[in-house]
């Protein structure tokens, strides 16, 4: 029973994604170029970066978080020093 609620859950998000992904209003102006095949493209690559993030181990999350952590302490010590002085 429990094995199946990150399951569920996952479902769950990526159906809000699809919904969400579908119910975008697309401009009616003609332009030169368009994305093709909008929504299922967009809808096609969020399943497939899903699935492929599904079969990362532990570690490569955990350099993940790492790498965000360092990434988001030096933008907010850049924001700091350029923008506030």
């Amino acid at each position: 029973m429990w094995a199946l609620l990150p399951e569920a859950l996952l479902t769950c998000v990526i159906l809000a994604c699809l919904v969400v992904i579908w119910a975008h209003q697309q401009s009616p102006v003609r332009l030169p170029f368009r994305a093709p095949c909008v929504p299922l493209l967009p809808a096609a690559s969020v399943l497939l970066n899903v699935e492929l993030m599904a079969h990362l181990n532990a570690y490569t999350w955990a350099r993940f978080a790492i790498w965000m952590t360092f990434g988001y302490y030096d933008m907010n010590v850049f924001k700091l020093i350029n923008y506030c002085l």
